[in-house]
């Protein structure tokens, strides 16, 4: 058996259901997570932390979906993550994450007659992409390699499933873990001269949060998963944020408006996970746990709640540098051909983890609109389940075409390393 084909897992009932496209195994490898399935299924067979962790003092280490099924205790969690600012830095521990993904994926099918098409982020350094290559040959013995970024999935996605979108024409804003990027797409191909690159994302945004409750609150430095569950779960983005301040935050605001909420934190005795508590309404307000309660230990998030996606919009909050996300979005589309420009604001598709913010896509279509020409109307969609979007886009193109541009064991042997890697420099 080739690669990971003597792995012990099998995927019973996989084969009659997907066919021709068996043959490419679609990997979208992102910084928080990494999704593995076959092309041509609607959703990943396996979609687990791209990470290892291990608990302090202790010698244990679990891997990718391990984390989620064996790890019951996230306190105090140390947590080894293979990709650094969206970029893979640590390939020891990401080849142990794919050993144990692909592995329960491939089953005993072995890998030397397949494709492996993967993702990867924009403008990765051929160094990466030399090792990436290396690693799928002559690691794990794959027949060929494709390799795409994200967005260009995503938003082959979208012009695939949106009639509308004209010469396969989409403006990608990718809300990553590591970072966020805004990609035009015209006829089949992402406009490079016009991507641009904002550095917050998910991570950036849960360790904001993490400090601000530990100088306000708990000493959460260490608890970054409790921190990333109370973020996604409670936090969202203020229309207008001075306005969110006076009339959500108080404790006389009434609770239909009110921005207050108690994310109870696990003991993991009588409460395995955290949760947001139930609050009363008394007169008309929450009824608000006071601080020496000898109830269950609970962070109590106000402002909090939306002052940290508030980020994406003001990244000099955090001291960064950087112009905020409706002005990454109009220097992507001014770097672009003035004929392509409606198009393109017509089509601007939000994807990733934190697509998921409620209120980011109004949010973002209101402040964009005036930076734009006046011919150029905004129409942001947000897709359902944004963060598989990349994948469902590598599976649907593999699909429809699993002979679409790849670079064989062969091509890569006869060419070497240095030019294969120009296979795939227009993305």
């Amino acid at each position: 058996q080739g690669g990971v084909g003597g792995a012990p897992w099998a995927w019973p009932g996989l084969w009659p259901l997907v066919g021709v496209a068996m043959a490419v195994l679609v990997v979208d490898n992102g910084g928080c997570s990494c999704k593995v399935g076959w092309a041509g299924q609607e959703a990943p067979s396996q979609v687990a932390p791209n990470a290892t962790a291990h608990q302090k003092s202790q010698l244990d280490v679990f891997v990718a979906d391990q984390i989620d099924t064996k790890l019951k205790n996230h306190s105090n969690v140390t947590y080894t993550r293979p990709c650094e600012r969206g970029i893979v830095t640590n390939w020891q521990c990401q080849m142990e994450v794919w050993q144990r993904m692909f592995g329960l994926v491939l089953g005993k099918t072995g890998s030397r007659d397949k494709t492996l098409a993967v993702t990867e982020a924009p403008f990765t350094p051929p160094s990466v992409s030399r090792c990436l290559q290396e690693i799928a040959f002559e690691e794990f013995g794959f027949h060929a390699v494709h390799r795409t970024t994200a967005p260009c999935a995503a938003a082959y996605l979208h012009t695939r499933q949106n009639p509308e979108a004209s010469l396969g024409t989409a403006l990608v804003v990718d809300l990553g873990f590591s970072a966020t990027h805004a990609v035009p797409y015209v006829d089949g191909r992402a406009v490079q001269r016009a991507v641009r690159r904002l550095n917050i994302g998910g991570k950036l945004m849960t360790n904001f949060l993490k400090e601000t409750v530990s100088y306000r609150q708990y000493n959460m430095m260490d608890e970054f998963h409790l921190i990333n569950q109370a973020k996604e779960s409670l936090c969202y983005v203020a229309q207008d944020f001075e306005r969110e301040v006076k009339d959500s935050c108080g404790p006389s605001v009434p609770a239909d408006r009110s921005a207050y909420r108690e994310w109870v934190l696990p003991d993991y005795h009588a409460i395995s996970k955290g949760y947001q508590k139930d609050l009363p309404v008394v007169a008309g307000r929450f009824q608000r746990t006071p601080r020496d309660s000898t109830e269950e230990q609970a962070l109590r998030l106000e402002i909090e709640r939306f002052a940290v996606p508030e980020l994406l919009f003001h990244p000099t909050d955090c001291g960064m540098h950087q112009a905020g996300l409706p002005n990454l979005v109009a220097e992507a589309l001014a770097a672009c051909a003035p004929a392509h420009q409606p198009l393109l604001a017509r089509n601007i598709v939000i994807v990733g983890g934190g697509a998921r913010l409620p209120g980011l896509e109004p949010r973002l279509a209101r402040e964009l609109q005036p930076l734009l020409p006046a011919h150029c109307v905004v129409q942001v969609h947000q897709p359902n389940n944004p963060e598989l979007c990349a994948w469902k886009g590598l599976s649907a193109r593999a699909a429809a075409d699993p002979e679409f541009l790849r670079l064989t064991k062969g091509e890569y042997e006869e060419l070497g390393a240095d030019r294969a890697l120009e296979v795939f420099s227009r993305w």
